[in-house]
């Protein structure tokens, strides 16, 4: 099966690099050798296994529930002092999909375009800074610059791995994707708010997958 996370950004997002651009931003957002905006695979992974963590909680109290007891650890892995274990799902750079990408990539590689023409198409720039709070005014020295990534830009990362899952196992996974709401830097202020689908062969299969995870429950 050829699975994909669908992730449509709903606001701005900072997808951090760590790095600055001097004299342009504070805070660079990732991007390729061709100035397309990408989100790490492994920040992704870890987003997944937290909204997955939250659900598995939640279906604890069921009678049947041993048969997910290990199902975040199958999925994502584990890893402390004693073993590593590999998951059974493996993920790539959450990226703008290949077919949008090329014909840019051809023009970048003809000297058409640029990168950085690229970046600056898909981006803004934002100032941020801190207020005094017995003063209200601004904190000197506090004023940032932060790219940003423009919403309603798709991302796609390519999912291997689900056909190791059951039924019920893929419904959790459905929706704990559909769970995450928020990627990025800076979520407290907003920013990085996505809606996200699986897919699988090219179709939606989110809520299909969630309505059997919702038998399976009330199977109890």
């Amino acid at each position: 099966m050829k699975a994909t996370i669908r992730i449509e950004l709903q606001s701005e997002a900072i997808f951090g690099s760590g790095q600055s651009t001097p004299g342009v931003v504070d805070l660079e957002v990732l991007h390729d050798e061709y100035g397309f905006p990408y989100y790490r695979a492994k920040a992704l992974k870890g987003h997944l296994r937290e909204q997955m963590t939250v659900l598995k909680k939640m279906l604890d109290r069921l009678p049947h529930s041993e048969q997910i007891a290990h199902i975040v650890d199958k999925c994502f892995g584990q890893s402390n002092i004693y073993h590593v274990m590999p998951g059974v799902l493996k993920f790539t750079d959450a990226e703008i999909r290949q077919s949008i990408r090329q014909p840019f990539m051809e023009a970048i590689h003809a000297r058409i375009l640029t990168p950085e023409e690229v970046l600056h198409a898909l981006t803004d720039i934002r100032y941020f800074t801190s207020i005094d709070r017995n003063t209200g005014a601004v904190e000197d020295g506090t004023l940032r610059q932060y790219r940003v990534v423009r919403p309603n830009l798709v991302f796609e990362s390519h999912v291997d791995g689900i056909d190791q899952l059951n039924e019920f196992e893929l419904g959790l996974l459905a929706a704990s994707v559909a769970n995450l709401r928020y990627i990025g830097t800076m979520k407290n202020r907003g920013k990085g708010e996505v809606r996200c689908r699986l897919w699988v062969d090219d179709r939606d299969v989110t809520l299909e997958y969630i309505d059997s995870l919702r038998k399976w429950v009330t199977s109890a």
